[in-house]
């Protein structure tokens, strides 16, 4: 939470790993997935679907800044 606050903050994301963001957005609907299929436990499940949200949204934030970031120079 804190990272996509700063990202948005500073319009930008620095020097963050695209390849990092997407594989986490990945493992977490990875993890969602066998949770929902092996373990049906509504906690765990919760807690992935929050992580996948939030992956998400940090890798939507880089496709953003890097596109806006082509177009400016």
């Amino acid at each position: 939470v804190m990272q996509i606050y700063t990202n948005y903050r500073n319009h930008g994301t620095g020097q963050l790993s695209a390849a990092s963001a997407f594989l986490s957005m990945f493992q977490s609907f990875g993890r969602f997935t066998s949770s929902l299929l092996l373990t049906m436990d509504k906690i765990m499940i919760l807690t992935f679907v929050q992580a996948s949200i939030l992956n998400i949204v940090l890798t939507a934030q880089i496709v953003y800044y890097r596109r806006k970031e082509k177009k400016g120079k």
